[in-house]
């Protein structure tokens, strides 16, 4: 029996490289639809439609459709971990800022841990209305 080492060549490249992806650089893991209404719905509620990390830029329109100016971020920087609690719907703005500038995921922290208090209050007491983009 004749072998193609090409064939093998290729098919050994292929076997590592299924391997080590993993490892390398996790893939973007999409939010599920249901993260997506999550965040959508509070954007909408309490930050009526605006960025909740800079609050100047509109992401959401009045009839709940996201704008191009809406992205879904992986605050934590783990684009493989796409948990509503690991996630935010901020600006196209911001999310480019948080990877290109130095210190402005720090600067927004805060913005991050309030949007994450408010996902949750919302999730544990649903019949609460939003008064501002700060409290329930």
């Amino acid at each position: 029996m004749e072998y193609d080492p090409e064939s093998i060549e290729t098919i050994i490249r292929r076997t590592i490289l299924d391997v080590l992806q993993p490892y390398l650089s996790p893939r973007r893991k999409a939010l599920s639809a249901d993260t997506k209404t999550q965040h959508r719905d509070l954007v909408l509620l309490a930050y009526k439609g605006f960025c909740p990390c800079c609050h100047r830029n509109q992401v959401i329109n009045e009839d709940g459709s996201l704008l191009p100016s809406a992205s879904f971020d992986h605050f934590s920087g783990n684009r493989s971990d796409s948990r509503p609690h690991q996630t935010w719907l901020i600006c196209t703005n911001c999310n480019g800022r948080l990877y290109r500038e130095p210190g402005f995921r720090e600067d927004c922290d805060l913005h991050f841990r309030s949007y994450q208090n408010l996902r949750r209050q919302a999730i544990m007491q649903p019949e609460l209305e939003y008064d501002s983009c700060y409290r329930l």
